[in-house]
């Protein structure tokens, strides 16, 4: 009799805010949304540090760091309803409001690192790179 195997997506259980999640092994095509979007987030934090740094910003300047303050928190938004996948049927959207009432930087960075692992993440950039 020949072995078979079985493969399925990944995934772990996460409660945040007392509702319960699956950080789930994303799927070609999610990834495909996911990591550029990671890597714009990535790139208009870089602009928003950069502008932030400026003594005295021009009205210019003060009016790019609000919109991109303005898209990192949509891109935010974004990147946890990405991750976060509702458990239940409760399928609220996961808002501004949500996140800055049940979440902050540390447990941001526990989840994506939990979504990265899970991904494979550093493999998948080693061969890209390669």
């Amino acid at each position: 009799m020949a072995n078979k195997l079985i493969l399925e997506l990944k995934e772990t259980a996460v409660t945040l805010g007392g509702r319960d999640f699956v950080v789930r092994e994303m799927s070609g095509a999610k990834q495909n949304k996911f990591y550029p979007l990671i890597a714009n987030f990535a790139r208009v934090a870089g602009e928003v540090q950069e502008l932030e740094k400026l003594d005295s910003p021009t009205a210019e300047q003060t009016k790019q760091l609000e919109q991109a303050r303005k898209q990192m928190n949509s891109m935010n938004e974004d990147i946890w309803t990405m991750i976060l996948n509702p458990a239940d049927q409760n399928r609220d959207r996961i808002t501004s409001e949500w996140l800055d009432e049940h979440a902050n930087d540390r447990l941001g960075e526990a989840i994506l690192h939990e979504q990265m692992t899970l991904n494979n993440f550093e493999s998948t950039l080693g061969k890209l790179t390669a």
